[in-house]
């Protein structure tokens, strides 16, 4: 009976001005935390959620297909991207409105809960304003919020907590089968947004357990109805996610990965580091470098399962006394279930897997501040709140540059390759050679593993190219070739022939000091060198198709296309083949015959429409034939099979920029600069859109870029002489 008088109240309490408040409260200290976040670039998996992702650039995921990986999320991501491109404040936006909703919607959780064992009104408010303001504030929480592709974990979790809700909604003895229908609309929403929505049902029964039924079974039965529908559809919705959705990112067949019963015993010792990340959240880290367990036996492994094991048995004893602690305990274990169990995931530990799990924690925030300090409950909460909301904006702060984040990884997990490869990746993208090596080489000083260190070499040799120290670049790359794995060392091959072909272009700028006989023998030696690295490439990975397309620049180059087109020509009689279509079409290009390229690029497109490379070379020649509109469409199809091909954006910004419409040729001009930050030409365009348009400044920024890498570029100089500096 006094559990039906405090839901009937709670209209009134959710009716009352103060709610407002309180929410208005929560929008306050959200924005207080993650003020300095809009300003966080696109890291790690941004790159092939949306940089590196057609689907979403193109608008594909509008139309969400069965069967789709996570179709809302990459919805949010669609049309981000199609209002802001690669703006970021526009994607932090909406991942702190999600985070806000989600804190208001654990506002209203609590309330309904506290409700239940809270006689006082006005402790009921002030309780559940102190929960939702400790998920909101925890720095916990930044890996979810911060970081644009955890945005899975916001808006499943608010579905999840809105599921939760329509639950508590209803009386003990109006959940059956029809109210079960109306929780099934968030439950799905939340699968289309990530997986781990799975465990809503069996935290529903944890609810109905401990704040339904008294901590009884019985009556938990009673409802049968319910459950059941969730039975079914959890039971299809997990077989579906298993054998469809995820079966490229779960299991022990993932290269170097762990068997089940080894994952377990890890996850033992990770779900322990997670409930220390709760209770002290210090040392965040992007890429925790966790151990693998191997027995049973380990004493770190003995020592968490009891603790472990503690934790699940005091849940149980508290389950009438206090039954918030124990339902936060009992949800902790549950929703981190489906990423710390026996199903094997390649990173054993992110902190974004806390998301859900803060949910229930965050509700025995204020009723563990009540236990332990009483009448000084609420100041210590505030004292609490303040200290995390301080935490987060530094934690934010870490994350304002991809080179601040992964240099915190590095220090943090110094015995991993992931760091050291995206710091260098930071520092590529800059042009500072120099320090990348630097880092590549730490790296390699720190991290032990066969595939590592050929990670680092294949970087180190692409670091030596971009100096112009082709020999070094040609050694690292002939390392990597060393390897069992054919299609690794296929790559090896490709680059090598790649920095060969180099040095054969080096060798041509400095013909007239070498003296003919010289440059001939070394032309020779390069260029012989280059051609069996190509061959070797693609006998190794026939898929493969740049070092197809090199070796036809070779063959052109050593005289011998003749010979090759003839070759591919009498191949052609027997049977229509792209490849073949596609090297007389490039020995054309590279002859200048545009209209005979144009015809066999045609050809090769048609029957390959998977290789970048040919679209981008068929645009080439499309534009030599001012067929201006075919090769824009020919750029976009290389752009949707590979968009962060620079070359694609920049020539595509070139014929917007000739057709005078500059707002789109700024925008491919830009998605090429994020590519490339110091390439001159795109530069330079930009400059001259930005003089024509009557915007001096930008177009002076530009040119200071262009003379900042090459002082004494004639072009530049005279657009800023012609400017005035």
């Amino acid at each position: 009976m006094k559990a039906d008088r405090q839901a009937q109240a709670l209209p009134r309490l959710r009716s009352n001005p103060s709610t407002a408040v309180s929410i208005l409260i929560l929008a306050v200290v959200a924005v207080i935390a993650y003020w300095n976040s809009f300003n966080v670039p696109m890291v790690f998996d941004d790159l092939p959620s949306i940089q590196k992702n057609a689907g979403v650039q193109f608008g594909d995921y509008l139309r969400p297909e069965i069967g789709m990986n996570r179709p809302l999320l990459y919805v949010t991501f669609t049309i981000n991207y199609l209002l802001h491109q690669e703006r970021v404040w526009g994607y932090h936006l909406v991942n702190l409105i999600l985070h806000l909703l989600t804190g208001i919607v654990i506002f209203f959780v609590a309330s309904n809960i506290f409700s239940r064992i809270i006689p006082d009104e006005s402790r009921v408010r002030l309780y559940s304003l102190l929960a939702a303001s400790f998920f909101l504030l925890h720095p916990i929480q930044t890996e979810s919020v911060t970081y644009i592709s955890s945005r899975s974990e916001s808006m499943s979790t608010l579905f999840f907590a809105l599921g939760v809700l329509i639950f508590l909604k209803r009386s003990a003895d109006g959940i059956g089968f029809l109210w079960s229908l109306v929780v099934l609309i968030p439950f799905l929403l939340g699968l289309g947004s990530k997986e781990t929505v799975i465990t809503l049902p069996a935290t529903l029964v944890l609810i109905d357990f401990l704040f339904l039924s008294g901590g009884q079974a019985r009556p938990v039965l009673k409802r049968w109805t319910f459950y059941a529908t969730f039975v079914v559809g959890g039971v299809a919705a997990a077989y579906f996610l298993i054998t469809r959705i995820l079966t490229g990112s779960i299991g022990p067949g993932l290269q170097g990965h762990l068997s089940r019963y080894e994952y377990f015993l890890t996850q033992i010792r990770v779900i322990v580091s997670y409930a220390r990340l709760v209770v002290l959240p210090v040392d965040l880290n992007l890429d925790y470098d966790v151990r693998p367990s191997t027995s049973i036996f380990e004493p770190a492994v003995i020592l968490s399962l009891l603790f472990l094991g503690g934790l699940i048995a005091l849940a149980w004893i508290l389950r009438k006394k206090e039954p918030v602690l124990s339902f936060a305990i009992l949800w902790f274990f549950i929703t981190l279930s489906p990423t710390s169990s026996f199903i094997p995931i390649l990173d054993t530990m992110f902190e974004h897997r806390l998301y859900l799990p803060m949910v229930a924690i965050c509700l025995a925030f204020p009723i563990l501040a009540d236990r332990l300090f009483q009448k000084r409950a609420v100041a210590a909460c505030i004292a609490a709140l303040l200290a995390l909301t301080v935490a987060t904006i530094r934690r934010n702060a870490v994350w304002q540059s991809d080179l601040t984040l992964w240099a915190d990884v590095v220090a943090k997990s110094p015995a991993k390759a992931r760091g050291y490869n995206s710091l260098a990746l930071g520092h590529f993208k800059r042009a500072q050679y120099d320090k990348a090596i630097v880092d590549l080489k730490l790296g390699m000083d720190h991290v032990s593993g066969k595939m590592d260190r050929r990670s680092f070499t294949e970087a180190l040799g692409n670091m030596y190219l971009q100096l112009g120290r082709l020999q070094e670049a040609a050694a690292a790359f002939e390392e990597t070739t060393q390897v069992d794995d054919a299609a690794a060392a296929a790559l090896g091959y490709n680059n090598l022939g790649n920095a060969y072909m180099r040095i054969y272009r080096e060798l041509e700028q400095r013909r007239a000091q070498l003296g003919e006989a010289e440059f001939q023998s070394q032309a020779r030696d390069a260029l012989g060198k280059a051609e069996a690295a190509l061959v070797k490439s693609v006998q190794l990975n026939p898929s493969l198709f740049w070092p197809y397309d090199l070796y036809i620049d070779v063959v052109f180059t050593s005289g011998q296309a003749n010979l090759l087109v003839d070759q591919m020509q009498n191949h052609l009689l027997k049977q229509k083949d792209a490849r073949a279509y596609y090297a007389i079409g490039k020995i054309a290009m590279l002859r200048k015959d545009y209209n005979t390229a144009a015809a066999f690029f045609k050809d090769a497109t048609a029957l390959d429409p998977a290789q970048k490379v040919m679209y981008f070379n068929y645009a080439y020649v499309l534009e030599r034939l001012q067929r201006l509109e075919e090769a824009k469409a020919c750029y976009t199809q290389a752009l949707r099979l590979d968009p962060l091909f620079g070359d694609a954006h920049h020539n595509l910004g070139l014929i917007y920029s000739r057709q005078r419409n500059f707002p789109s040729a700024l925008n491919e001009f830009e998605a090429s600069l994020r590519l490339n930050p110091t390439r001159q030409q795109t530069h330079l365009e930009m400059a001259k859109i930005f003089i024509e348009t009557g915007n001096r400044q930008q177009a002076r920024e530009h040119l200071s870029q262009v003379l900042s890498v090459s002082p004494q570029d004639p072009e530049a100089r005279q657009l800023l002489q012609m400017i005035g500096s």
